[in-house]
């Protein structure tokens, strides 16, 4: 396989300037390399940014910090674990009728839209959602 996009996209989502930077980021998790841009790591991502109330920058943070919590499965463990999150704690939604916490969760398009929020969870909040 060609890792050079994936590399490309690591280096520019995550401003990595120098191939040091990079290749530490690699090496604390190789299997990045591995994964699809488009239907792992950029959804991935996005659902640590919709965790954080939609701040991307937030999410870059905890992914440069801890590269790991990119090749963690939406499907199996991070959605789950944010549901039983939402369930335990209601107040971590903030109604405001977007789609972020069905983006997060993985509701369906039929959702009631009234009922939509943003996740809004604290940084340590995510990390143990993660890990």
């Amino acid at each position: 396989t060609n890792i050079e996009p994936t590399l490309d996209w690591l280096a520019f989502t995550f401003d990595l300037r120098t191939p040091e930077a990079l290749g530490r980021m690699v090496h604390s998790m190789p299997p990045l390399l591995g994964l699809s841009i488009p239907n792992n790591l950029e959804p991935t991502l996005d659902f640590y940014a919709n965790c954080f109330g939609g701040n991307q920058t937030t999410a870059i943070e905890l992914v440069t910090n801890n590269p790991v919590v990119l090749g963690f499965s939406l499907e199996k463990r991070l959605r789950p674990r944010l549901a039983q999150v939402v369930d335990q704690n209601p107040s971590v939604v903030v109604l405001v009728g977007s789609e972020h916490i069905r983006d997060c969760i993985g509701g369906s398009d039929d959702d009631d839209q009234s009922t939509i929020g943003v996740v809004n969870l604290s940084y340590r909040q995510v990390v143990k959602l993660a890990t």
